[in-house]
């Protein structure tokens, strides 16, 4: 159980006892609303298909729903399902950008897969626009947000949940924001509830006695009944620099909890600008600021809270059912078109700026050790520079 899992700094004994996503709720959910399920499989490699092309011939099954649009042998599991005559389905769970973000080189081959794939869906309009564009036939559905009541009374401290990974939830930057917060009270506590490997925890351990926040910050493991750690929130802080649905921003709105965070205007869950303040990724003052004013200001607390429980309403009402069934139907009716306008002649031009641009990005020589800066301003240069001439 010491031994290293190989390729990661976690002990085996570490991995086995991590806290892994559990399906119970939303399997539960479609056998309260009696959906017959005929067959499950939670595929982690290498796993044995003959169950599934006894199933696909035994209950005659004509649709995939497919869940994992990152993996590298998603154009395989593809044809080897349109080989048995199935319609694809494929469910995006990451914004498209992530990959540029990450220097990912399967960045632009993706796309290659992604406009011959029956139907995508994603979880904000401005995938299904940015993938429309690079021709794949993608539609918006958002994740399913279970209906729990705001609390009657909020808790007093700031709540932090995720993932330790530094290139995109940018966990030092909420023990900079406690550091601020903490010298203009002085009793503030940041309850941290975060998942990773050792270095990581190691890591933030050492930036909470860096700045001095060791009474102000505790951390705590991730969960799966994260209620309790909510019911002590009265502000719920991300500092993400990109997420797609995140699911605990629905569950902290929800809840009727303020939220702070860096600026995500790709969000749906913020598009009507209620129940939060979001201010410039890595402003540590202002986040600062905006959770001080939340937490001395009982009157402005309680106006975040009640528009916070009132902004999730209409994901709670909309109607997956119907969706679904429609998305479904065009699939196995053959009309799989949503919407999917014929591209001009000038977005073809832009298409290929992009798509060109980002394959520069992901493919320069500086991937494994991080993009030199001057590339990628010469790179957005000449980005703005080639659309300016195609405007």
């Amino acid at each position: 159980p010491s031994d290293k899992l190989p390729g990661t700094n976690q002990t085996i004994g570490a991995a086995l006892l991590t806290v892994h996503k559990s399906f119970l709720k939303p399997v539960a959910r479609l056998l309260d609303n009696k959906i017959k399920i005929n067959g499950m499989a939670h595929i982690t490699g290498g796993g044995d298909w003959h169950w599934q092309l006894k199933a696909i011939e035994k209950y005659d099954i004509k649709v995939m729903l497919y869940q994992a649009a990152s993996v590298n042998y998603l154009v395989y599991d593809f044809l080897f399902f349109k080989s048995l005559g199935l319609n694809f389905i494929l469910t995006k769970h990451e914004y498209s950008t992530n990959a540029v973000m990450q220097l990912s080189s399967m960045f632009h081959r993706r796309f290659e897969v992604f406009r011959i794939i029956d139907v995508i869906t994603v979880l904000s309009r401005a995938d299904e626009v940015f993938l429309r564009l690079m021709g794949a036939n993608a539609v918006y559905v958002p994740n399913i947000i279970d209906k729990v009541e705001p609390f009657e009374k909020l808790g007093n401290e700031v709540l932090w949940l995720g993932r330790l990974e530094l290139s995109s939830k940018q966990y030092i930057d909420l023990i900079k924001i406690a550091s601020v917060v903490k010298n203009v009270i002085p009793d503030v506590k940041f309850l941290v509830a975060c998942e990773g490997d050792e270095r990581p925890m190691e890591v933030i351990r050492e930036n909470i006695e860096l700045f001095g926040v060791q009474k102000n910050v505790e951390l705590v493991p991730f969960i799966t009944d994260v209620e309790r750690y909510y019911e002590r929130a009265r502000v719920h802080l991300v500092t993400s620099v990109t997420e797609s649905f995140s699911m605990t921003i629905t569950e902290s709105k929800s809840y009727g909890i303020p939220l702070v965070l860096y600026d995500l205007p790709h969000l749906e869950l913020l598009k009507d600008g209620k129940g939060y303040v979001s201010v410039p990724q890595n402003d540590v003052f202002s986040a600062a600021n905006a959770i001080i004013k939340i937490l001395t200001d009982d009157d402005y607390c309680r106006q975040l809270s009640a528009e916070a429980a009132e902004s999730i309403v209409k994901f709670k009402e909309y109607d997956f059912e119907k969706v679904w069934e429609n998305i479904i139907k065009k699939v196995s009716s053959g009309d799989v078109c949503f919407e999917k306008s014929q591209i001009s002649e000038k977005e073809m031009k832009n298409k290929k700026i992009l798509l060109k641009n980002a394959t520069i990005i992901t493919e320069t020589g500086e991937v494994k050790c991080g993009l030199n800066l001057e590339i990628w301003d010469g790179l957005i240069q000449t980005v703005k520079a080639e659309l300016s001439e195609n405007a």
